[in-house]
């Protein structure tokens, strides 16, 4: 669609699913699926298999059972990330979150404050995190069950949340 929401239940065999100007829900899914809006949030719940979630106005949610048959991406250019994802997975999971720092340079105290309003949290240990004063970038990087399968969570100016599936909501 080119300006509304799209609404779509159970998917077998992956979906392409695209907007411009709505939101995106997908109640469950197997296979490869592709969520695209230009301006609104992606609920995909009980995806198993891989997904490529992007948006450049909202939020993101996903619940996500890998399959290693792909790897996922999740971006999001004005919104926060929630993954939860199977706690049995073996998958390394990379999440940044980049700040808007650029457009806050010349008042150092107004970017100290607003850099505090971002952070990932998570239900595993990260094995990597660096919080990069200088760029203001937040990084962590987790391997559950060993790594393996890559999933990438990427945000400007939202925070990031990874979650074990099944305690959702």
């Amino acid at each position: 669609t080119s300006g509304g929401d799209i609404d779509v239940g159970r998917v077998s065999q992956g979906a392409r699913i695209t907007t411009s100007g709505g939101d995106i829900q997908l109640r469950s899914a197997s296979g490869e699926v592709r969520a695209t809006t230009a301006g609104g949030d992606l609920e995909l719940e009980d995806v198993t298999g891989s997904v490529d979630a992007r948006t450049a106005g909202g939020d993101i949610y996903v619940e996500l059972t890998p399959a290693g048959n792909g790897r996922s991406a999740l971006n999001t250019e004005g919104g926060s990330i929630t993954l939860y994802i199977d706690p049995e997975a073996s998958v390394t999971i990379e999440a940044r979150i980049r700040s808007g720092r650029d457009g806050w340079r010349r008042n150092r105290r107004d970017w100290d404050d607003r850099r505090n309003e971002y952070e990932i949290r998570s239900d595993f240990e990260a094995d990597e995190y660096e919080d990069e004063v200088d760029s203001g970038d937040v990084k962590a990087v987790y391997r559950l069950n060993g790594g393996g399968e890559r999933v990438t969570l990427e945000t400007r100016d939202g925070h990031i949340d990874i979650r074990r599936l099944g305690s959702q909501r």
